[in-house]
């Protein structure tokens, strides 16, 4: 982990007021990533510096020592409509709702170091409703992977291995995602994927990496991986049920198996 005293040592670079909140966020703030890791410093505040490096995207560069510091501005009124719409979000309208963009911001917020104004981020910190933001993510997820399990389907039925080993992997990495959501992990991407599945359940991790690397030769065999997906899911279906819309619930299978 950082210290927060050495990211404070940055401050002096960094264009801010008084007023502003600045955070510190990333991959080696959540206790992960390497020496080629960056951290991103964020500045939610009123109005934008005009003397940024990059006013058009809201980010500006800077160097101090040997290190090259990103710092992405974020306007409060922005913020403030992104938490506000986020608290409009019901089992029934998720899907869309943020962008990819939006949600990494939010994510961020939620798990950065805050470097001043600790009592406004607090505040703006409780405003946030975590079970609709995890909402968002499942409903947008789920149908994502009932998608991806019906072409898997089709490639088994056809005895097409290579492309139903491919989508079998691709709904792998799917239900690794729902099951970070299960664990409390708001930003279920592609990266560092197993390495916080193995920090937050060692149990599930060991299940999914004994997937990934099991050779496959046969369609018989790709046909294990989706049984062992399909009980899988069943497991993650009750965790999610209570964020999916109400015509989904107590459902998890119709005339193809799940759904």
């Amino acid at each position: 982990m950082i210290l927060i005293q050495h990211l404070k040592e940055w401050l002096p670079v960094i264009k801010y007021s008084s007023e502003d909140i600045v955070f510190a966020a990333g991959s080696l703030i959540e206790g992960m990533g390497n020496v080629y890791s960056d951290i991103d410093i964020y500045v939610i505040c009123s109005d934008i510096p005009k003397n940024i490096s990059h006013p058009e995207y809201k980010v500006d560069m800077v160097k101090h020592n040997d290190n090259i510091i990103d710092i992405d501005y974020v306007l409060l009124s922005d913020f403030e409509l992104l938490i506000s719409r986020l608290l409009m979000v019901t089992e029934d309208n998720g899907v869309g709702i943020l962008t990819g963009k939006e949600k990494r911001l939010l994510h961020r917020f939620l798990n950065g170091e805050i470097l001043v104004n600790e009592n406004k981020y607090r505040h703006i910190y409780e405003l946030i409703n975590y079970d609709q933001f995890i909402m968002t993510m499942v409903q947008e997820l789920e149908i994502e992977y009932r998608d991806l399990r019906e072409d898997l389907l089709g490639n088994l039925a056809d005895n097409r291995l290579q492309t139903a080993y491919i989508n079998a992997l691709s709904l792998l990495k799917l239900s690794i995602k729902l099951t970070l959501l299960t664990l409390g992990e708001s930003n279920p991407s592609d990266k560092w994927r197993y390495e916080k599945l193995k920090k937050l359940s060692i149990e599930d991790y060991n299940a999914y990496w004994s997937i990934q690397i099991t050779p496959i030769e046969s369609i018989e065999e790709v046909k294990l991986i989706s049984d062992w997906l399909e009980a899988r899911h069943l497991l993650i279906y009750s965790n999610i049920e209570i964020y999916l819309p109400l015509n989904r619930r107590g459902k998890p299978y119709d005339g193809h198996g799940l759904y």
